[in-house]
């Protein structure tokens, strides 16, 4: 319960950190259930919580998918969640754009630095594409 008190935390994460204390695994899996039917532990709800959060901190959607996947929620899940939150106001082009601001704002866009902008914003789970896209309009 503890646990729940700070963030949320998927099924997986809690089986986990619950296993370190040598509960039996029949425990800590009534235990996961008991949570999940009071409603204070849902995947859904971590799923919406922290792709809003990692949207925010500036991820794109395959970062977002691949640390969902990590925690145990299954790909289809994760993707569709990544889809919803794609929405007109703050879609993942703009926070593409924020971060390119951000980061690369007023320098001089050499070969080297372009090529050094694509690597960091591939490691940040945005399309090269839309990469692509940006670096050649802006």
């Amino acid at each position: 319960m503890n646990f729940l008190a700070r963030r949320e935390h998927t099924k997986k994460e809690l089986r986990v950190k619950l296993s370190r204390y040598d509960y039996d695994e029949c425990d800590i899996n009534a235990a996961i259930v008991e949570l999940e039917d009071d409603n204070l532990q849902s995947d859904s709800r971590f799923v919406e919580d922290y792709v809003r959060h990692k949207k925010i901190s500036g991820y794109g959607p395959a970062y977002i998918k691949q640390q969902l996947q990590a925690r145990g929620i299954d790909s289809d899940t994760a993707a569709t969640a990544v889809l919803l939150e794609d929405d007109d106001a703050n879609s993942w082009d703009m926070v593409l754009f924020k971060l390119w601001n951000k980061k690369y704002k007023d320098m001089l866009m050499t070969p080297q630095l372009k090529a050094k902008a694509m690597r960091f914003l591939l490691s940040r789970g945005f399309d090269i594409d839309s990469i692509y896209k940006l670096l050649n309009n802006g």
